[in-house]
Order: structure tokens, then C-alpha cells, then sequence
């Protein structure tokens, strides 16, 4: 082929690529679908998080440490508002829910009306607490609206607690 008529050849192939890219540009980015994906991914993480915040109410429900250690950093932080009571990283954490275990029966607990923010690789998780237990020998009920703060973060393994407040 000669230079002449190669060179029309050349410009419609290059106009044609440039048709299918911007036809599937506009189809991808016109028609919502790459939000779609963004929206998907976002409800998937929201879903993951909060499936964590509730592992820890059937954690302590089940008086099961092996889950409360999986739910935590190592070196996370557990703060106690109404006073000053501070546990840090995973060995004082497990003590705490020792005691707890050893303190009070769970009957009920859940974490509900979660209000969940993601930011890149962080989040944080503000809920309400329901529940009731038996301290000695009495019916205590747990109702906190807005009572906890959760701050996560994803590490190689999953999303893990690295701050947990509560009785806000």
C-alpha cells in the first residue's frame, strides 16, 4: 500500500477508536454505572463494619474472648466516658472483658442505629446500645442513644477496632 492510501486508512482507524472510547466513557460514566460501583463498594464496607460492631455484642454475648481479641488491634483502646477507667492494647482488654464475664451475665445486647463513616482506610461508627444483664443477683438494662464511638481501621486481615468509647 502506498503512503497515500495508507494515511486514509490510518485517520479512520484512529477516528473509529476514538468513537468506541468515547462512547463507552459515556456509557460508563453517563449512565451512573461507575457510581453504581462506588455506591456497591461503599454499601459492602458499611456492611463489613457493621458486622464487626455486632461480632462484639455476640462476643460478649457468648463470653468468648478468642472473638473479642479478633475484633480489636493490638494496640487498640477501650475508654470508659462516665469515668476514668482506660484499657490499652490486647492484653489489658482481654482482662477487662474477663472481669466483665466474670461480673455480669448478658441475657441481651446489640448495637443498633449505627451511623457509619468511611474515609479511605478509617472509620468511625457512632451507635446506640440496648441490653440487659444480671450483676449480682439484679436485673441492670443497658439503653445508651448515640452512646458509643467506634474508630476503626482496615488492617492486611480486615477492618479493626483501634478506639472504642462508650457511655457517652
Amino acid at each position: 500500500m502506498d503512503k497515500e492510501n495508507a494515511r486514509p486508512s490510518m485517520l479512520y482507524a484512529l477516528s473509529l477508536f476514538v468513537a468506541i472510547i468515547t462512547s463507552v466513557t459515556v456509557l460508563f460514566f453517563g449512565n451512573g454505572v461507575y457510581q453504581r460501583i462506588l455506591d456497591n463498594r461503599e454499601i459492602q464496607v458499611e456492611a463489613e463494619i457493621s458486622t464487626l460492631i455486632d461480632s462484639e455484642a455476640l462476643a460478649v454475648l457468648d463470653e468468648n474472648l478468642g472473638q473479642i481479641n479478633s475484633i480489636f488491634a493490638h494496640d487498640a483502646l477501650i475508654v470508659n466516658a462516665g469515668l476514668p477507667e482506660q484499657w490499652a492494647g490486647s492484653a489489658r482488654i482481654k482482662d477487662r472483658y474477663t472481669k466483665l464475664f466474670g461480673n455480669a451475665n448478658f441475657n441481651s445486647l446489640s448495637h443498633t442505629g449505627k451511623q457509619i463513616t468511611v474515609r479511605g482506610n478509617s472509620a468511625t461508627v457512632i451507635a446506640d446500645t440496648t441490653g440487659e444483664f444480671e450483676q449480682e443477683g439484679k436485673g441492670v438494662v443497658i439503653w445508651s442513644n448515640g452512646g458509643e464511638k467506634w474508630t476503626l481501621k482496615k488492617e492486611e486481615d480486615g477492618w479493626k477496632v483501634v478506639r472504642f468509647i462508650y457511655g457517652l
